[in-house]
């Protein structure tokens, strides 16, 4: 991320994290898909070695290919890195951002943990090939990304941020309610879809908000991201003790409305 803002053009900054988002949510479900097919076919061993091959092709693809940032480094002792955190964290906005970070990969990770159960008990004639399918349909959403990466060179990112959280909300509150195979299909697609603008737009701000110390700034937020997404199957499970799937849904769907209502507490001169 503080990468994308060093090398590339300023006009070019929101498409390139355009597609970065797009990254992340389309490993977010293909990483799953990946991993059931693998374990259907062979040990689930081989999932894990898989991965870290990617990962070791991938640092090589980097080191030889990318044009190194030509931007001065700031400090990097451990005094001089706590101080930066500090500074970051008295941003107001960033805060509340880093606040609305922690809720994305918690409903994206707790909603399909438990969606394959939900297919699975409400409509008991599928495979499990019809639910791999159902699952990986909110693929075609996140086009999304580079699109609103795209359209943030007119458009500010926190009215992309905004409208972002609203479709998510509005897929995650109907995801729960009893209808055709179609229907609860739809609505993870419109979920991924309110994701797919969330995460380019909040990059950004992460970024413009980071100002000097916008590395240390994506750190966090990848810190924060990550605890999320660790959190999100706890979260789910723990709901679906005290209720139905309608119930657990409509919860993580508060959820993304809390990270709506904090956008309403961003001081308007800095956004």
């Amino acid at each position: 991320m503080a990468y994308v803002f060093d090398v590339f053009p300023k006009n070019k900054i929101g498409s390139a994290i355009g597609f970065i988002s797009f990254g992340y949510v389309t490993a977010g479900i293909l990483g799953q898909i990946f991993a059931e097919s693998i374990k259907q076919t062979f040990d689930w061993k081989i999932i894990f070695f898989s991965f870290a091959l990617f990962y070791f092709l991938t640092s090589l693809k980097i080191y030889i290919s990318l044009p190194r940032s030509s931007q001065p480094t700031v400090s990097t002792k451990i005094n001089d890195v706590v101080k930066q955190m500090k500074a970051l964290l008295l941003i107001r906005n960033l805060r509340i951002t880093y606040g609305i970070t922690s809720l994305l990969l918690l409903t994206f990770i707790g909603m399909y943990t438990v969606l394959g159960d939900y297919l699975q008990s409400t409509f008991q004639n599928l495979t499990e090939k019809d639910i791999l399918f159902i699952r990986g349909a909110g693929i075609v959403a996140m086009v999304f990304s580079p699109i609103t990466g795209m359209m943030m060179k007119k458009i500010k990112p926190m009215f992309m941020l905004r409208v972002g959280l609203i479709i998510g909300v509005i897929g995650l509150a109907f995801l729960g309610l009893e209808g055709s195979i179609l229907f609860t299909t739809l609505m993870s697609i419109i979920y991924v879809a309110g994701i797919s603008i969330i995460f380019p737009a909040i990059m950004m701000l992460v970024g413009e908000f980071g100002y000097i110390y916008r590395g240390l700034a994506n750190a966090l937020y990848a810190f924060i991201l990550f605890i999320g997404a660790t959190l999100g199957p706890i979260v789910a499970l723990y709901l679906m003790k005290w209720g139905s799937y309608i119930f657990t849904f409509g919860m993580l769907a508060l959820l993304m409305l809390g990270g709506l209502i904090l956008t309403l507490l961003y001081k308007r001169k800095e956004v």
